[in-house]
């Protein structure tokens, strides 16, 4: 059941992607943006067999920001990341 409710979180933070809105500057947890976002790769993490680990700053301020665009930019940086850590453990041909 968890496991269902974490999909639709993450089907509804995909659906928050792609839609066109407003900018919407609230407080922001940067530190719970960078969890969102290791969590919305979780599936692509666990088939390559990825265990990151996060060093988070503790008592981080809040920042003013549009969370939508931030962690769009944050899942883009671990993709790729995961893709490199991917090219760099398969075997080369050559």
């Amino acid at each position: 059941m968890n496991e269902t409710r974490r999909a639709g979180a993450i089907i509804n933070r995909m659906r928050s992607f792609v839609s066109i809105q407003q900018p919407e500057t609230v407080p922001l947890d940067m530190n719970e943006l960078v969890r969102e976002s290791v969590s919305i790769l979780d599936f692509e993490l666990r088939h390559r067999r990825i265990h990151p680990h996060l060093a988070l700053a503790g008592n981080l301020p809040q920042v003013l920001g549009d969370a939508v665009p931030i962690q769009q930019v944050l899942v883009n940086l671990l993709f790729n990341a995961v893709q490199a850590i991917g090219e760099s453990n398969s075997p080369r041909m050559g």
